[in-house]
């Protein structure tokens, strides 16, 4: 009988042996599902760093920055050079005026001469973006004024002093002024009438500051 029982408690003791060594195996598992948590944690704010904060400076910060900034530094510039478009062409400007005239009573002859204009703002009853043109025989012709062009206003009329003696009058047909590299250029057909004869002109001047 003490065989028997000693052989059922040494199965009895292995067996207890056994399961507490399956126990313990169990107990890293529980460390890695832990390490899983931890894992989910930081998968969780790395979420958020990319979503919440990088959503964040590519649309409210990169939106404000390149829609509203822009927006109203175009509008600004914008305004600014439409309200003050005559400036430019303001001042005195010295330089050489040629003409082609052409005449019933003659044969068609081609002069030129230094000349100088002075261009002022014009009065307020001209409107926005309106210039008075002065030229060397005393003649004034307002322009109409868009980007780097003017134009001549349609049927303005002068009577000028030719040679300190002869008087004429001088209707513009077209003129235009046009501002590059430093220079004003102009440009424009009148006729000229003498003593009754009536000639017809085309004209080409440069001028600088």
């Amino acid at each position: 009988m003490k065989s028997i029982h000693l052989n059922a408690l040494c199965v009895m003791t292995t067996f207890a042996l056994a399961c507490s060594s399956s126990g313990g195996g169990s107990s890293p598992k529980g460390s890695d599902a832990g390490s899983s948590v931890a894992d989910g944690i930081s998968g969780a704010t790395g979420g958020n760093d990319s979503g919440v904060i990088g959503g964040n400076d590519s649309g409210v910060i990169g939106g404000n920055d390149s829609g509203a900034a822009s927006g109203d530094d175009s509008a600004v510039t914008a305004g600014d050079d439409a309200g003050d478009n005559t400036a430019p062409f303001l001042g005195t400007w010295a330089g050489a005026f040629s003409m082609n005239e052409n005449c019933p009573t003659s044969i068609p002859t081609m002069s030129s001469r230094a000349d100088t204009l002075v261009i002022t703002a014009a009065p307020g009853e001209a409107g926005a973006g309106v210039i008075s043109v002065l030229t060397e025989v005393g003649c004034m012709f307002d322009y109409t004024v868009n980007g780097y062009t003017a134009t001549a206003l349609p049927n303005q009329r002068c009577m000028e002093t030719k040679d300190g003696s002869v008087t004429e009058g001088l209707a513009v047909i077209s003129r235009t002024l046009t501002l590059g590299g430093g220079e004003l250029n102009e440009i424009g057909s009148v006729t000229v009438t003498t003593s009754g004869v009536t000639c017809s002109e085309t004209e080409q001047g440069t001028y600088a500051q």
